[in-house]
């Protein structure tokens, strides 16, 4: 009787350490995997610099396009050139053109 007496003394002083360790646990588990912790952290980071990544890409993507469209203005806009560039692209030409081949050296 006497220990089974002192076992259930020691339970009973046990249980709010216990207590607390498993509170410790739990808030240390969800630090760690939770919607907000440190794991979910670093990929929202991951994200962000993919998005970093993506918005400089299509930045200069834009300078590029505008670039292109500011050449189409009709104050800057080329006539000969444009010619020149829509016969390569189509890969045509008047029946009056002379081609001209350069040897390389």
């Amino acid at each position: 009787m006497s220990i089974l007496f002192d076992l259930k003394h020691r339970i009973k002083s046990l249980w709010p350490i216990l207590l607390g360790l498993l509170i410790c646990l739990y808030f240390g588990y969800h630090a760690f995997t939770g919607e907000r912790g440190i794991t979910r952290f670093f990929e929202i980071k991951r994200e962000l610099n993919l998005a970093k990544e993506m918005e400089a890409k299509t930045a200069a993507e834009k300078d590029f396009w505008q670039k292109k469209v500011k050449l189409l203005s009709s104050s800057s806009l080329d006539l000969d050139r444009l010619d020149e560039s829509s016969r390569e692209l189509l890969n045509m030409g008047e029946p009056a053109d002379r081609i001209v081949v350069e040897k390389s050296k």
